[in-house]
């Protein structure tokens, strides 16, 4: 099986948090990635990251979805049965160990490690991960996964046919990504044997440059037709506010 990596990035080509680890580790001839940019950033993500792993977008400004989408039709086009949606701003994997210095020899490992469980899994649609404060609490169970159908977010792993995607999702994709997984009668797994440590929101640049306030009350307009229990509720997350969408949600199994 073949594994893209797709990571949007805006606003921090000379802040790339991800790259710094990622680009030092030994990936197997099946993984590659691409830094998914806008065309007025290239110039500088080039000098920083390389032309090679650059893949580039038509249009500026439109979004998160709107570069993950992009990032998926490579993938497809390519024959990539499995893609990483990951964030720029990713510091480190953790494994048992905890320490962040390790963390592209634990990179390595998750790769062949979850190829493998896609592998041998048919239904296995989409595998996410835990914070690295959440991993703390679960390390020491040393199980390759540790939850079935948990909600989620940010960095995950999607079967490529699994995946799903609307013009509406204008935030959001990644929840609703998991839904649509529900829906077509895969489940997904929260992976036990490392965790993730991100920079969310707190670092330079990014896509909370746009109106992302905006951009999700658009979004949760436009669910409502299909999803019509979805509803706005503030959070304790850094942004303040988040889309309810726990009824269209399989109950969370410990594993």
């Amino acid at each position: 099986m073949k594994l893209l990596i797709a990571i949007p990035s805006k606003g921090r080509p000379y802040k790339c948090k991800t790259y710094k680890w990622l680009s030092k580790c030994n990936l197997p001839a099946n993984v590659d990635y691409r830094f998914i940019v806008e065309p007025q950033e290239r110039i500088y993500y080039e000098q920083s990251i390389g032309k090679e792993k650059l893949l580039t977008l038509k249009e500026n400004d439109k979004g998160y979805a709107y570069a993950i989408d992009e990032g998926h039709k490579y993938a497809k086009e390519n024959s990539y049965d499995i893609i990483w949606q990951m964030d720029d701003d990713v510091l480190a994997f953790i494994d048992k160990r905890a320490k962040a210095k390790h963390t592209s020899e634990v990179f390595e490992k998750i790769v062949v490690d979850l190829i493998d469980a896609f592998k041998h899994d048919d239904k296995l649609g989409i595998v996410r991960f835990l914070s690295q404060r959440a991993f703390y609490f679960i390390k020491n169970e040393l199980k390759r996964f540790v939850y079935k159908n948990q909600g989620g977010w940010g960095n995950f792993l999607i079967r490529t046919k699994c995946y799903a995607m609307e013009q509406g999702w204008k935030t959001h994709s990644d929840t609703m990504q998991h839904i649509k997984v529900w829906e077509q009668g895969y489940y997904t797994k929260t992976y036990g044997l490392a965790g993730i440590n991100a920079e969310v929101y707190t670092n330079e640049g990014g896509y909370q440059m746009l109106n992302r306030k905006h951009l999700t009350e658009e979004t949760l307009k436009y669910l409502k037709k299909d999803y019509p229990l979805m509803e706005w509720q503030e959070s304790n997350n850094t942004l303040g506010y988040d889309i309810k969408t726990d009824m269209y949600r399989p109950k969370k199994e410990k594993l």
